[in-house]
């Protein structure tokens, strides 16, 4: 299932694209003239609901011209857009003026450096593989597209991300073959995350899903194509979806399969308790802090921004929350917490 856009609708994102008036614009042509699409955005804000909260950071790999990045910023949340080629990446830079969004041109992958990415005149299959080329080139629905030029591209980790930008709540990944190596440069654990099952290499989601970062705490569901919707009433484990995978995409030729939190089941936080932790630093009024009894550390909507409770005995509860990058002072308290709270999971 694929959307055709009208030339009006492309001609006015190419001259509205990073103006306020081009979402209610946008929105009422598509309510009037194209209302397949309009319900479809609308799905696609109630589908990702339950894995992207206001505040939440999340990383969309892949991002192209940021269809996904809108939403995600339609529902609170602050991305990073990782996307390698250049035509897209003006396309987010000029999304980025009136979204929080920051462009990051480049790929991500297991280990940084370079690689050579083809690009597709229909830029949505452009990749890093060689294995995902030749497989387009010759499938019924791709081996019509024109393939242009080869561009070096530069590859980043999502660990490296993570370190500039903190620890994301969701991470969408669509890297055109490539999401198995995405996969392989992230240590740390997101509440959610997806990446595709497609059928020109239907290898790699299971790839995905042997990797250490997935090994243990998740659940995992499907969903089939645009459908927005999940195939199983059930969240399963890696194993069980492995099993099931073609049969779950049917006659589309790609899906996505989700991993949830085993946590994050019933959207509650997870809280970690360091008895006899210590922190000391200022609070956000600028005023000196000590404190060495429980301290009691939960994501507020995301890993990268922590909420830390210090109660001390006989005295009033401190509040701090900190956002982005912890101060030098939490980033001990942060990492234990954290490692606490993988345990309980």
């Amino acid at each position: 299932m694929r959307f055709s856009v009208s030339k009006l609708e492309v001609a006015a994102r190419e001259i509205l694209l990073g103006s306020r008036l081009f979402p209610p614009l946008r929105s009422g042509y598509q309510f009037l003239f194209d209302r397949a699409r309009f319900t479809h955005r609308l799905n696609m804000r109630s589908f990702y609901a339950p894995f992207v909260r206001k505040g939440d950071l999340v990383f969309d790999v892949g991002a192209h011209i940021g269809r996904h990045a809108e939403i995600f910023t339609d529902l609170g949340a602050k991305v990073v857009a990782i996307e390698p080629n250049p035509r897209c990446c003006e396309q987010l830079a000029r999304l980025a003026k009136v979204r929080d969004i920051r462009v990051e041109s480049c790929a991500a992958g297991d280990a940084p450096g370079k690689l050579k990415l083809r690009i597709c005149q229909d830029s949505v299959i452009s990749t890093v593989v060689d294995a995902w080329y030749e497989g387009a080139r010759r499938s019924p629905i791709h081996q019509d597209a024109h393939w242009l030029e080869s561009l070096e591209i530069d590859v980043v980790t999502l660990d490296q991300l993570a370190n500039r930008y903190g620890i994301p709540a969701f991470v969408k990944i669509d890297a055109e073959g490539y999401d198995d190596h995405v996969l392989r440069g992230m240590s740390f654990r997101p509440q959610a995350l997806c990446f595709e099952y497609n059928r020109l290499l239907p290898e790699v989601a299971a790839r995905c899903l042997e990797m250490p970062a997935l090994s243990a705490g998740y659940k995992f569901n499907f969903s089939r194509g645009l459908d927005l919707k999940n195939v199983s009433k059930d969240w399963m484990s890696a194993q069980d979806i492995g099993k099931h995978l073609s049969d779950f995409a049917a006659d589309e030729e790609y899906g996505d399969v989700f991993a949830r939190s085993i946590a994050l089941s019933d959207r509650t936080a997870i809280t970690a308790v360091a008895q006899g932790g210590e922190l000391q630093g200022r609070d956000r009024n600028g005023q000196h802090i000590h404190a060495k009894e429980q301290i009691f550390a939960k994501p507020a909507g995301t890993h990268s921004r922590w909420q830390i409770d210090v109660r001390q005995r006989h005295q009033p509860r401190f509040n701090a929350q900190c956002f982005r990058s912890p101060q030098p002072f939490e980033r001990p308290l942060l990492q234990h917490a954290q490692q606490l709270a993988l345990r309980r999971r």
